[in-house]
């Protein structure tokens, strides 16, 4: 195991290059105009930059968890990074469309990477006690970064424009390289060995045979839909409905966002002590007053009053918070599961965007009908589902179905 020093080196820019990788993901999500005009490009097309970064983090989210512990994780780790800086570069000076997009993809597929890699460093080198609170630090500034990106991209657009404010996440991203390069000793190769699609197969085919797996990991992608057609439903409510502009649009979505992340150590508290079931239905049950208010469309003021609630109730429900995601000492496979969960959850919020976008292009009718309805089903799927018995998602190892019990080439 790791020394203190080098837990605590390894934690600074591993929550570093966490929050970067979230920061850098959704700081286009209110510049699509800019985008549009310096790209020449239309606003749809453009649209889809959070979906070309959160799918391919999704996909490979999942293949990463499969050969995190068979690759040369430091090298690896040294050189994602390296390139995630480049393509921040890259993409400050994109002149058109189609590079942006593509450079996005690439981006999506290294944060996913990156994420992988350190969730099996956590899993390998840190004891249990510590394992848990790092990886809440890591979930954490995954959150911060989703935060501030949104506002802060819209904000510091007017003063330097988006090309440099992708410029500094590069520049970002090489400071963590350097920090990395002098202190990732604590990482060590995994068992390095043939990675053949066999095993890969073989891996998923075992955890998604199993029912009590396939409910857990729906509702995790049908989370990541609602969520993510959740805040383009707020940007829309707020740009078009009253006329705030993209600026004052990414004020409401900062006070979209930070109630959330503020209260989120007590809502995992409240959920040990409550129970995943009871967290979950009260965050659902909190959201759709919220969307009551909304569609009953009241004055400026008290709709600005119930933004927050949805924070709130998005932090009851997202799996990593409201304990359907737990961390457990008795799985070696811990972030094999992990990341089948982070790539659930960003499939939802990639395919999320694309789909509530086009919904949301003649009227908001057809997509506030179609959140209700998957509110419904997540609902139905919490209640009926024993993972809401303080069970976990990476308990998925435990049983009849345990990874470690097959034989895996």
């Amino acid at each position: 195991m790791a020394t203190s020093e080098q837990q605590q080196r390894f934690t600074k820019w591993a929550c570093a290059i966490t929050c970067l990788i979230a920061f850098q993901g959704y700081l286009a999500a209110l510049l699509t105009p800019a985008l549009a005009r310096t790209l020449h490009a239309s606003k749809l097309t453009l649209g889809f930059s959070i979906p070309a970064f959160a799918i391919p983090f999704g996909v490979s989210s999942f293949l990463s968890a499969t050969i995190a512990c068979s690759i040369d994780r430091r090298r690896y780790l040294r050189w994602l990074i390296f390139l995630m800086g480049l393509l921040l570069v890259i993409i400050a000076v994109a002149r058109d469309a189609f590079l942006f997009l593509i450079v996005r993809i690439c981006l999506g597929a290294l944060s996913g990477g990156i994420m992988q890699i350190i969730m099996s460093v956590i899993n390998d080198l840190f004891t249990p006690p510590d394992r848990t609170k790092l990886f809440i630090r890591i979930i954490l500034a995954f959150a911060a970064g989703m935060t501030f990106g949104p506002s802060l991209g819209i904000w510091l657009y007017p003063v330097i424009g988006w090309q440099w404010t992708f410029g500094l996440t590069g520049f970002w991203a090489m400071l963590i390289l350097y920090y990395a390069l002098k202190y990732d000793g604590i990482i060590h190769s995994g068992h390095v060995g043939f990675i053949s699609r066999q095993r890969i197969l073989k891996r998923m085919r075992i955890v998604f045979t199993n029912f009590y797996n396939r409910r857990i990991y729906t509702f995790i992608f049908l989370n990541g839909v609602f969520h993510s057609g959740l805040f383009v439903w707020t940007s829309y409510y707020f740009s078009v409905g009253y006329r705030l502009g993209y600026q004052g649009t990414g004020l409401v979505l900062l006070i979209f966002s930070l109630p959330g992340l503020l209260l989120a150590a007590s809502i995992g508290t409240a959920t040990r002590r409550y129970g995943v079931k009871a967290m979950v239905f009260s965050g659902i049950s909190v959201i759709s007053l919220t969307i009551v208010i909304f569609v009953w469309h009241a004055g400026i003021w008290l709709t600005l009053t119930a933004v927050p609630f949805l924070s709130i109730g998005y932090v009851m429900t997202q799996p990593f918070y409201s304990g359907v995601i737990e961390y457990i000492k008795r799985n070696r496979n811990r972030e094999f599961a992990l990341g089948l969960g982070f790539g659930c959850l960003f499939l939802g919020y990639g395919t999320g965007p694309v789909f509530f976008q086009l919904l949301f292009l003649k009227s908001a009718v057809p997509g506030v009908l179609v959140l209700i309805l998957i509110e419904v089903l997540l609902m139905r799927i919490a209640v009926t589902s024993s993972f809401t018995k303080h069970v976990s998602i990476l308990d998925i190892g435990v049983g009849p179905y345990n990874i470690e019990n097959h034989d895996i080439p």
